[in-house]
């Protein structure tokens, strides 16, 4: 089975998008460095997603 690069890409950047909004169900369990940081990572990730969707 052959997946489209646009609907992996797709599927990425909404399943990125779902971890950006319920990231706050993880924030009391790590440190505050972590959890900035890892959201900074998931930010990133989301736009170059979306850059490349465009593209």
């Amino acid at each position: 089975m052959k997946v489209d690069k646009k609907a992996a890409i797709n599927v990425a950047t909404h399943a990125t998008n779902a971890a950006i909004k319920n990231s706050e169900l993880v924030r009391p369990y790590i440190k505050e460095s972590h959890y900035r940081r890892g959201l900074t990572a998931l930010n990133a990730l989301y736009f170059a997603l979306k850059f490349f969707n465009k593209g």
